[in-house]
């Protein structure tokens, strides 16, 4: 079955037996939370780095470089989404689900602006009609893409939390690829 030595003072046993290295889960123990939000260095600083690249383009830069570096931004924030939609986790699709709604209204004054420019021929027609007002109106549908995204990832998790509710402990124990049945990241 198995033997015993005595190594250095502790006594070693060996057995046939396999040991379990943990306890199995105790029901009444209440399981530990998950670790509070924080930042790496690395992202506040690319946050910071893309907050101030931003104030730039928005405050400082003339019109004339603003406008297509906007215009820029207002044509690769949609595909940027989609992208996290194809390929990203549960909460990912459902922020970006909410998020392409208000994009795709920026995507359509883009579009229009961009109708301006190639019609007439130079960039001057769109800076003189859009002006200002083109970065207002780009700073504004980015926040509320965020905003609207933010509120779709918590009614997915307002959905997913009554419907394991509904169900009971079956969607902790089951393994399913149903999107209601995900865990929330």
């Amino acid at each position: 079955m198995g033997n015993a030595e005595l190594t250095a003072g502790v006594l070693v046993v060996h057995s046939d037996f396999p040991i379990p290295n943990s306890l199995p889960p105790n029901p009444y123990r209440p399981m530990p939370s998950s670790p509070p939000f924080q930042f790496g260095l690395l992202a506040v600083f690319i946050l910071t780095s893309a907050a101030g690249v931003a104030c730039a383009v928005l405050f400082v830069a003339p019109t004339y470089v603003a406008a297509p570096v906007l215009t820029c931004w207002a044509m690769a924030y949609p595909a940027v989404l989609t992208t996290f939609l194809v390929y990203g986790g549960s909460v990912q699709r459902s922020f970006c689900i909410g998020a392409l709604f208000p994009a795709g209204a920026l995507m359509v004054y883009t579009s229009f602006g961009l109708f301006v420019v190639f019609y007439n021929g130079d960039w001057g027609q769109f800076l003189e009609y859009f002006g200002v007002r083109y970065s207002i109106l780009v700073v504004a549908l980015s926040a509320l893409s965020g905003i609207v995204g933010l509120v779709c990832v918590g009614v997915r998790r307002w959905i997913v939390g009554r419907h394991s509710a509904a169900l009971g402990d079956e969607v902790s124990t089951q393994s399913s690829s149903s999107p209601l049945t995900e865990t929330c990241d």
